[in-house]
């Protein structure tokens, strides 16, 4: 049996409807995991007591990557600090 075309339009649109409704659905449950993965929404509280801070102006010499300023060694290339 023979279709027309008005057939195939209808079926190609409703095909559309449910790909996107289905587009919708996995960004919104994609951004629900999102959010829900986020355990550090609130900071930590402050300790009290002197702290180097994480990292300072200190460069390893070779790789030239941020270090602490408590740093002996570059953890990056091994290279010893000075």
């Amino acid at each position: 049996m023979m279709m027309g075309g008005g057939f195939l339009f209808m079926f190609l649109i409703s095909l559309l409807f449910v790909g996107l409704l289905a587009v919708i659905l996995i960004v919104v449950a994609g951004g629900g995991v999102a959010l829900l993965g986020r355990t550090n929404l609130v900071p930590p509280p402050q300790q009290s007591g002197a702290q180097a801070p994480l990292f300072s102006s200190k460069v390893c010499s070779t790789c030239r990557r941020p270090l602490q300023a408590d740093w002996q060694v570059c953890p990056y290339d091994g290279t010893k600090v000075s």
